[in-house]
């Protein structure tokens, strides 16, 4: 072995000649030259009761030595087939073992073992984080979208409708969701199918916020023959079009296996008069193959109950099969929402609060529909902007030419939004002619994705378009909070369309008040339409339900009637302002408070917030980062208080530092300054880096094994002994929940006494220094027997600790299972939603759990010598 390059594994010399000797490595296959007086090289030496492994997979325990003719050591077992010659053995076998390292005077730095032991004590804090998942995500700390995302994800399998109002966040929750279950490992492969317009839009929102990279599979993509594009990334992102416009495309994606299946605009899904069309019979059927779902619509019951129906069937075929059976229950859930909503308006005694909470165990729909509304989360917290409307009665200029004189007046960025596309240019071509100094962008459907994303990057630099020329295509799921001025320049002829091109703006995100400006020509068509939408709906300033109703009763009316018919104008907008008040007040009795409050709780949403901030304003992950850079040999430069810049340093201690490509790249601890700059990541222990880092210190053994003498320059020699109490359990399981990765320590003098609570760690680390050469050149000389007696000695102090770690895991898994399986059995006997393989999935989790808990067993991770 090289003393020098111990990672190389064993070598085998080839020949020597003049002086000099030469090595080739199998492991790395890299060959050395040494001068032979000077040669950094030991001979791995095994002895009698060493376990030893060759590379064809041989393992046995040594009983026996003997020397061959030729000079090489023939290693002999128990058993007659047990024979293994020298140059055969393992090419890694001594690289690794703490014992083996120690041993053969390959200790490791101080520095790099106080590192190792950091990583550890973190991954078993993390492992038991209740916000492990929600902690990287760059975005601000919004209490629905948290408390939502947290109880999905407590699911075992995780098949829900998320349902919020535009504006309120239905990607981050989802996101949210993927980055908890794939974090934890309780999901691997995931499938994300939206509109073909939002396909860029969310990939660069997994990237940017979760640090997630799917993989696109689109027209562009090439099916070679034998081969599934859906199989070649375990994150993939596809469209509904190209899901059912191309043939190989709906085999490959139903050929692979997802673990969760999202559907965006799943209310775009057609299933009229219990007949599906195509592309929701596409999605049902991946549906029905994916263990987790996450169907997401801001209008889910745009097309009435049996739209919403659909939707239900999706998540849960086997109960919600039936229409007819399902509108009955509807009456039933009423009853429950209107009890509920009786209960909330009296509630004063715990008696209630207990008869309330029951009532939402009984309302099935709960447990797979979410729907936060605007009202109830800007009541609770004033998420939203302020709505001012700018009105513009035109007489005898033209709307292009009041466009002219606006641009002229004032450069801040505005979007404008008009119907179609040819609008959109004859808009472009106005402004390029009669205004100087704007910088227009253009966005209609007749662009390509790349394009539409390029336009709408080009219009978010400050430096880029201050206006932004778009279609009715742009206000379809895109985000232009960083905006406040909205142009209407055309009034669509639905309500909701309008609340959809006022919702690019008026979002959770926006900051300031935003400015709709509404130009129209008096005593025309569109002078009605905007008397209408303002004076009956107030829908410029307000976002209120029911309004397609109303609009749907007097729409033939409205074009009918002129500016001119005063009277008969003001008749109708009286009449249809009584209704819209009338029915807005049968939905306020008809609201279901129950999917309300199941949907958000503000206590526990607000423990959730806590939680990440406090981990937030902790310096301990700047500090182990910093240590992490020093031992690796990464070059770091501070930007400010809270941000870095590092890249690869000249003599970096690993080739392949994890995220960490050849430019290098800046990164903010502060969750505020991330989001104030799109490219700078946020720096968290969710970050794949700093999980990859994790990987890389605990998977290459690296600072397993160090010297250390006494700073007072007493002697006596003592073994500190590491154990690493951790089972094997499949990451799906987040056995880390009662059982982290717990290290045992032990110290023991030469004679196996125990002196661990005597001297604990940090108070040893106040008084020892690394060892000098000497030192290590004194250790190598202590007899295997001896190490080997004192690892068992101090291995049976460890199972002392081992047997209580592992009681009190079994203990607090058991109870915590018995009681989530009570608690949905006696929720089965009043929710239908309760299916019997949940329970059933719960009580195979619980046995798993239990048996991975009861096999755990120690390894020793670490030894520190002291002299």
């Amino acid at each position: 072995m090289s003393l020098s390059e111990p990672e190389l594994g064993l070598g085998i010399v080839t020949h020597i000649e003049d002086r000099i000797i030469n090595l080739n490595y199998p492991l790395t296959d890299e060959q050395r030259r040494y001068a032979v007086q000077t040669a950094p090289l030991k001979r791995i030496v095994f002895e009698i009761g060493d376990d030893i492994s060759s590379n064809d997979g041989m393992e046995f325990k040594v009983t026996d030595i003997i020397e061959s003719e030729s000079g090489l050591l023939v290693y002999m077992g128990e058993k007659e087939e047990d024979l293994l010659l020298e140059c055969d053995l393992l090419d890694s076998l001594s690289s690794h073992r703490p014992e083996d390292k120690l041993l053969n005077n390959l200790a490791d730095k101080n520095s790099l073992f106080q590192l190792r032991y950091k990583t550890h004590q973190y991954r078993s804090w993390l492992a038991g984080l209740s916000v492990k998942g929600f902690l990287g995500g760059k975005l601000s700390l919004i209490g629905h979208q948290l408390y939502l995302a947290d109880k999905v994800t407590k699911r075992l399998q995780p098949r829900v409708l998320l349902a919020d109002e535009v504006g309120l966040g239905k990607t981050i929750e989802a996101g949210l969701i993927l980055h908890k279950l794939l974090l934890t490992g309780r999901a691997e492969r995931v499938l994300i199918i939206t509109p073909s317009s939002l396909n860029i839009q969310w990939f660069v929102e997994m990237l940017r916020k979760y640090n997630l990279v799917f993989s696109m599979v689109n027209e562009q993509t090439h099916f070679e023959p034998g081969t599934n594009p859906f199989d070649e990334n375990n994150l993939v992102l596809t469209s509904i079009d190209f899901i059912t416009q191309s043939d190989l495309a709906h085999k490959g994606a139903l050929a692979s296996h997802w673990d969760i299946l999202v559907v965006d605009e799943v209310h775009k899904l057609s299933w009229k008069n219990s007949q599906p069309g195509y592309e929701y019979s596409m999605i049902e059927q991946l549906a029905v193959k994916s263990e987790g779902l996450l169907l997401l619509s801001a209008t889910p019951e745009i097309h009435g109950s049996e739209g919403h129906f659909s939707h239900l069937k999706l998540i849960d075929p086997a109960r919600f099969h039936n229409f007819q059976k399902y509108l009955e229950e509807e009456k039933t859930l009423k009853a429950i929402a209107d009890k509920g909503r009786e209960l909330i308006s009296n509630l004063v005694s715990d008696s209630q609060n207990d008869q309330l909470s029951t009532l939402i165990d009984q309302h099935g729909p709960g447990r797979i529909f979410f729907r936060n509304t605007r009202e109830v989360i800007d009541r609770e917290h004033k998420l939203f902007p302020k709505r001012s409307l700018v009105e513009y009665q035109l007489d005898h200029n033209s709307k292009i030419d009041w466009l002219i004189e606006y641009l002229d007046k004032t450069k801040e960025k505005t979007l404008l939004l008009c119907k179609t596309r040819e609008l959109v240019l004859e808009l472009e071509k106005a402004i390029s002619e009669k205004s100087v100094g704007n910088k227009v962008a253009i966005f209609h459907e007749n662009l390509s994705l790349m394009a539409r994303d390029k336009k709408a990057a080009y219009f978010a630099d400050p430096e880029g378009a201050n206006i932004l020329l778009c279609s009715e295509i742009g206000s379809e799921g895109r985000n232009f909070q960083f905006c406040q001025n909205l142009i209407i320049f055309d009034l669509p002829s639905l309500p909701d369309l309008l609340e959809q091109r006022i919702g690019r703006l008026d979002r959770i995100g926006q900051k300031s008040e935003i400015f709709i400006h509404v130009p129209y020509q008096v005593n025309s068509q569109e002078e009605v339409y905007f008397r209408w939408y303002h004076e009956v709906f107030q829908s410029f300033t307000h976002s209120l339900k029911g309004r397609s109703k109303i609009h749907d009763k007097y729409k033939d009316y409205l074009n009918g009637i002129t500016c001119e018919d005063t009277s008969l104008l003001d008749d109708i907008l009286n009449q249809g302002r009584e209704d819209f008040l009338a029915l807005s007040q049968k939905f306020q009795e008809g609201r279901d408070v129950l999917i309300e409050i199941n949907s958000f709780n503000r206590e526990k949403a607000q423990s959730l917030i806590d939680q990440i901030k406090d981990i937030d304003q902790r310096t301990d992950l700047k500090e182990y980062l910093e240590d992490v850079y020093t031992s690796y040999g990464v070059d770091v430069e501070d930007l400010d208080d809270v941000s870095q810049y590092i890249s690869p340093g000249d003599n970096m201690f690993t080739p392949h530092f994890p995220h960490l490509g050849a430019d290098g790249f800046s990164y903010t601890f502060d969750r505020k300054a991330s989001l104030l700059r799109e490219e700078i990541p946020f720096m968290s222990w969710d970050h794949p880096m700093v999980v990859g880092i994790q990987d890389l210190i605990i998977g290459e053994e690296t600072g397993n094994v160090t010297l250390s003498v006494r700073k007072n320059g007493k002697r006596g020699a003592f073994l500190e002994i590491f154990y690493l109490l951790e089972s094997m359990a499949p990451k799906k399981l987040e056995i880390g929940r009662f059982l982290p990765p717990t290290t045992i320590r032990v110290l023991v003098d030469m004679k196996g006494s125990d002196f661990s609570e005597k001297w604990s760690k940090e108070k040893l680390d106040e008084v020892l220094t690394d060892a000098p050469n000497d030192i290590a050149k004194i250790v190598s000389k202590v007899p295997k027997s001896k190490l080997r007696s004192l690892l068992d000695s101090s291995k049976e102090i460890a199972l002392i600790s081992q047997n209580e770690i592992l009681s009190e895991s079994l203990k607090n898994a058991k109870v915590f299972y018995a009681k989530e399986i009570k608690r949905l059995q006696e929720l089965q006997k009043v929710n239908t939603a309760i299916k019997d393989e949940e329970i059933e999935g719960l009580f195979h989790k619980k046995s798993c759990i239990e048996q991975y808990i009861a096999e755990s067993s120690l390894k020793v991770d670490s030894l520190r010598f002291i002299y």
